[in-house]
């Protein structure tokens, strides 16, 4: 556990943390950890679940607290895609995009550059300085699609 919570303690979010004047507890390492270990899209309560695996001390309270913080700093961004849960995705560069199916719920990930460029030319055409950009496609997969 500790080896795990000393990886954490040495990643972007946890230096980011710090910078911003906040404690880096072993429970909110064990969030961090979660979180830098690639869990995306992830609700709270999945983040508890996988963070009570590293610290099985942790309180939904602070994974809460932790994701509230990470959204305040700029660091994640709260989504809905598609159920009823809040989901939280990290932001590495600052443009996301995803396909939400309807039917089953799946959520990808599209590593689409020509969308970069489609955005930046609206925003500048505008007149907007954009620090950023998310999107979400709804519809229906096409595993969902073929069994209907």
């Amino acid at each position: 556990m500790e080896q795990t919570l000393e990886h954490a303690r040495g990643g972007a979010l946890a230096a980011a943390l710090h910078r911003a004047g906040y404690k880096l507890t072993n429970p909110r390492l064990a969030v961090l950890y979660v979180l830098e270990g690639g869990m995306c899209h992830a609700s709270p309560q999945e983040v508890y679940a996988a963070g009570c695996a590293v610290y099985p001390t942790l309180g939904l309270a602070t994974v809460y607290r932790t994701l509230d913080i990470l959204t305040e700093l700029g660091l994640a961004r709260p989504s809905y895609l598609g159920d009823a849960a809040q989901r939280f995705t990290l932001h590495h560069d600052h443009h996301h995009y995803h396909l939400v199916c309807d039917a089953c719920g799946l959520i990808t990930d599209v590593d689409e550059e020509a969308l970069g460029s489609v955005t930046d030319e609206i925003a500048g055409r505008l007149g907007f300085r954009a620090r950023g950009h998310y999107l979400e496609i709804y519809g229906v997969c096409q595993r969902c699609q073929s069994s209907n």
